[in-house]
């Protein structure tokens, strides 16, 4: 599927999450986290643009809890690859769509040292001979 594609199926899932629900997904976009002012709580998501970069969409993740932020997260901005169960919720009456037991399947650009517990992320791949 081509990014704009990719995009719109977000922006689907996002809009009308019911048949998406319980799926298990696989995204790859850039990482972004915040602390809501008058809270304690950190909402992780990742965003997916479109081919020309223009709008993007995020999803909340919920990580497993296999992994500590800040530690096994990547900084904002920096790629990341996050797969789990795609599901909705309710806070303060507000129904949100989230990928929820996400396991962080790429953390880091290729080439570079992995981060600290990054034991999910994928293996370097040997050098051509």
């Amino acid at each position: 599927m081509n990014r704009t594609m990719v995009y719109s199926q977000i922006f689907d899932m996002m809009q009308s999450p019911g048949p998406y629900r319980g799926k298990t997904v696989r995204m790859k976009g850039t990482y972004a986290t915040t602390v809501p002012q008058g809270t304690t709580n950190r909402y992780h998501a990742c965003f997916i643009s479109d081919a020309m970069a223009c709008c993007a969409q995020g999803i909340e993740f919920v990580p497993t809890n296999a992994v500590s932020y800040p530690a096994d997260f990547p900084s904002d901005g920096a790629p990341i690859m996050v797969q789990g169960v795609f599901d909705t919720y309710v806070e303060d009456g507000n129904r949100f769509a989230h990928v929820r037991d996400a396991l962080l399947l790429f953390r880091r650009l290729p080439g570079a040292a992995p981060a600290a517990g990054a034991t999910n992320a994928p293996p370097a791949r040997p050098a051509a001979p």
